[in-house]
């Protein structure tokens, strides 16, 4: 090995995507220039759908990210409240309202309440996934994908049947998921895209399976690419995630319950949680930004990272 797997430096980034505000010949190894980006701080809403009182989400609000307002909607009867939280780049303002729209359409729930120009979307099965930043190339955001027919995709039947709602509802051929808790969204856009969705679903509905999913991610995309206007390429930077390492902005603590509707096709079943429980690490969840509490568990192990560091496995243990 070239490289001690144990040193500080952050590790080999050759085609990681990477935020430039952090010297690459101190901190990354075989770093590429073209994928450093600028960070997008402060004009951007994590939109949290909570569906129920379980989660650490809120534990994970004060550490290294760039949302500095958090509108929660509560899906379940809640106490409507506004709090700041200290977090070392600032303060956040974290606003939790009951919602008003059905939890399948909180994509278009969140557009409309937020004043920030830009959203991204989570629930509260996830944790804010940091040290973490929203990568920018100017006003153009990166767009992570997935190959439509990659193996990826191929394993999980939920990937097919949103690129098939997507193509439904905007009549166009889509060879690229995206997952839409990885797309950033443009408030303003995402406004137009949900008169857009609710006319194309007119007559449809998530109850009786005639709606696979609410608005989703790919949905979005599809009705970006129908404009005749519209190049993708002018309003995203897209990267295959197969191909370039992505750090999402969330993940999951824990997987969320199985489809509770009797559709003809499961494409969330016992199978897929238990997929999804597998790929959960447990060193991860519980030491977020959290270096003495990682290094005193024996099965994990810290890695300096960024501003601070990432909780792992050991797989020495």
């Amino acid at each position: 090995m070239t490289y001690n797997a144990m040193t500080s430096l952050v590790g080999n980034y050759a085609n990681t995507l990477l935020n430039k505000s952090f010297e690459f010949p101190t901190f990354i190894r075989h770093g590429s220039s073209k994928n450093l980006f600028d960070a997008l701080d402060g004009d951007v809403t994590l939109g949290v759908a909570f569906f129920d009182h379980r989660g650490h989400l809120k534990e994970t609000v004060p550490t290294h990210h760039p949302f500095k307002k958090i509108l929660a909607l509560a899906y379940y009867e809640a106490t409507e409240m506004t709090e700041t939280i200290m977090g070392p780049d600032g303060n956040i303002t974290m606003e939790t309202k009951l919602a008003a729209d059905p939890a399948y359409y909180h994509l278009c729930e969140v557009a409309k309440q937020v004043t920030t120009t830009w959203f991204a979307l989570t629930d509260n099965y996830h944790i804010v996934k940091a040290p973490v930043s929203v990568l920018m190339d100017g006003v153009k955001p990166v767009l992570p994908y997935v190959l439509k027919d990659s193996k990826y995709c191929g394993e999980r039947p939920n990937c097919k049947a949103s690129l098939e709602q997507a193509e439904d509802l905007f009549s166009i051929n889509l060879n690229y998921h995206h997952d839409k808790y990885e797309v950033l969204y443009k408030t303003a856009d995402a406004v137009e895209f949900c008169k857009a969705w609710d006319t194309a679903t007119s007559g449809k509905q998530w109850s009786d399976c005639s709606l696979t999913f609410g608005p989703t991610g790919d949905d979005y995309i599809a009705w970006k690419i129908s404009s005749p206007t519209s190049n993708i390429t002018d309003e995203f930077i897209p990267k295959d995630k197969t191909r370039y390492g992505w750090r999402a902005w969330t993940s999951l603590w824990q997987p969320a319950p199985v489809e509770s509707r009797t559709c003809d096709t499961v494409l969330y079943g016992v199978k897929e949680y238990l997929e999804t429980l597998d790929n959960i690490s447990e060193c991860a969840v519980n030491y977020v930004e959290d270096a003495s509490g990682c290094m005193g568990d024996s099965a994990c192990m810290w890695r300096p990272m960024f501003e601070s560091g990432v909780c792992m496995l050991d797989y020495k243990s």
